[in-house]
């Protein structure tokens, strides 16, 4: 009886496979067109022609209509059917965009044994926008596979604020990465509605990094979030995010935020500090002086700078604190000081800078000169004075203001450029002083060697090889050797133009310096140092004291 059933139902078959074939292919463009879901659907189980089942996904995709889905799963999950034919479906229900189809694409989509088939159903991951399918998508942002993540995160982002509630769930995820991809998600919604959430992860999340973003998703919403939060955020244990709350403190304003940036300005990292000296910006909060005095003795450079620059900016209400720092032990404190108090331009600091003139630092004592001279000084006289004028370069000047200036005119000839000894000796020598004699004597002598010496160079090298008997042999333009020695030629006549430049500027240096010799001296002993040097040991026995 079996026997007979079962040689009943292959007759049946062999059958139904005749008709089949004398019938022919099921018409899938006619199918598609009449838009017959059943004929669709039974043309996808067409078991003579794996082309026909695949025009039958391809078609039932186009279409969009979610009653396939079912359909297209089962030839999706069908581990033997064609590949060509599992592809196609994939693509089909990514069309589809309902959300029944995200969990087995996200399986197929996490199997490397066919790359096709892992690469379509990724593709069609991200085309799942059906806003049911929000928590499955947040799900998968923490599998490890970047392709997938990326298909997921562009699935959430077409489905915007459809999606912020399943968003919001996913902030307690425990992987910290995802929560960092949930926040710009978040962020890049706009919905305010995370706003409250997003504040949370800011102040309590175990990660600065997932902090960080949370504050930074909470400014590119549109608005930000109370300033009590940024203030709270001030104090985070990372340098990272307390340099970013000092940040948005500065855009924000308002009189508790400057509290909490000049806290900010003791932190111990030197980007929060100045990060919190930059969103001062140019605040004219009397309570920034003291803070910012200490921070000007800063061993960084930018701290340093950047809090003399908002003492300025506090103008006439920082002169006071200014003149403290010119007293300071650093030299480059002190420098940044006169500075300030020069950009400011108050009066009042005129007495303490006077006193600056006698600084140990040459750059500090030159600072202050300038300053004075910016804030119209009347210079007095007496040392400060001649100080003063000496610092500036005034020679005249400076001996005006009394004998005691003599010395500090004395003492800088020695230290100054060629000019200016010239100008010093001239200056004390109208005066009866003749102490710069003995210097402008060796000046002359040293010239004079240098000027032997320059003649002794020229001549040794013209003394050498012209290339005369080479000239006679590239005497014909054609000869490849006769560029080379006109370049050697002209090479050599501009050496000895140099010569001449060194000679002549010696030259006018010795007459310049004889000039202020008989000035001084009234004396006429000619180009010879050492007739002027017997003269002055015969005249003053070894000099005058």
């Amino acid at each position: 009886m079996a026997g007979t059933v079962c040689i009943a139902g292959e007759l049946w078959r062999l059958n139904m496979s005749f008709f089949r074939k004398l019938l022919g292919p099921p018409n899938i463009e006619n199918l598609k067109s009449r838009r017959d879901l059943d004929g669709l659907v039974k043309a996808l189980h067409y078991q003579d022609s794996p082309q026909v089942r695949q025009q039958a996904g391809q078609a039932l995709g186009e279409m969009g209509d979610r009653k396939a889905l079912n359909p297209l799963l089962s030839i999706l999950q069908n581990s033997k059917e064609q590949p060509s034919v599992r592809w196609t479906a994939a693509t089909a229900i990514g069309q589809l965009k309902d959300a029944g189809g995200l969990k087995p694409l996200l399986v197929l989509a996490q199997n490397k044994q066919d790359v096709i088939l892992q690469s379509k159903a990724i593709k069609a991951i991200g085309q799942i926008t059906d806003p049911q399918a929000a928590r499955e998508h947040v799900a998968a942002l923490a599998i490890s596979n970047k392709e997938i993540q990326k298909a997921s995160t562009h699935a959430l982002q077409v489905m915007g604020r459809q999606a912020v509630d399943a968003l919001v769930e996913g902030l307690q995820h425990k992987d910290g990465n995802t929560r960092i991809l949930i926040i710009e998600l978040l962020g890049a919604s706009g919905d305010r509605r995370a706003m409250v959430p997003l504040l949370g992860i800011m102040k309590d999340d175990p990660m600065a990094e997932v902090r960080l973003k949370a504050m930074k998703a909470l400014v590119s919403m549109g608005g930000v979030p109370p300033k009590e939060a940024f203030i709270v955020a001030s104090n985070d244990p990372s340098a990272m995010l307390r340099a970013e709350a000092a940040r948005q403190l500065g855009l924000i304003g308002g009189v508790e935020v400057v509290e909490a940036l000049i806290e900010c300005l003791d932190d111990e990292s030197v980007n929060v500090q100045q990060t919190a000296l930059q969103a001062l910006g140019k605040s004219k909060d009397k309570r920034l002086i003291e803070p910012l005095v200490k921070v000007a003795e800063s061993d960084d450079e930018v701290l340093r700078k950047r809090a003399f620059g908002l003492l300025e900016d506090l103008g006439e209400e920082a002169v006071e604190a200014l003149i403290k720092l010119l007293k300071s032990k650093r030299e480059y404190v002190r420098v940044l000081a006169v500075d300030s108090l020069a950009k400011i331009g108050d009066k009042r600091s005129i007495d303490p800078l006077v006193t600056v003139l006698k600084d140990e630092s040459k750059q500090v004592r030159t600072k202050t000169a300038n300053a004075l001279q910016k804030l119209g000084w009347s210079a007095s006289r007496d040392i400060n004075g001649a100080m003063y004028w000496r610092l500036l370069g005034k020679w005249e000047k400076c001996a005006q203001t009394g004998d005691d200036a003599r010395d500090l005119l004395f003492e800088a000839f020695s230290q100054v450029s060629f000019d200016d000894r010239l100008q010093i000796a001239q200056v004390l020598g109208r005066r009866g002083d003749q102490r710069c004699t003995p210097g402008l004597i060796q000046m002359l002598a040293d010239t004079t060697k240098q000027l032997i010496r320059i003649d002794e160079e020229s001549n040794k090298f013209d003394s050498e090889d012209t290339g005369e008997e080479r000239l006679a042999a590239y005497m014909n333009d054609d000869s490849p050797g006769h560029a080379t020695y006109r370049m050697e030629m002209q090479e050599r006549d501009k050496m000895r133009e140099r010569f001449d430049q060194r000679r002549e500027t010696a030259r006018r240096e010795a007459a310049s310096i004889i000039k202020t010799l008989e000035s001084v001296t009234h004396q006429k002993l000619g180009e010879d140092s050492d007739k002027w040097r017997f003269w002055w040991e015969k005249e003053f026995d070894g000099g005058q004291d």
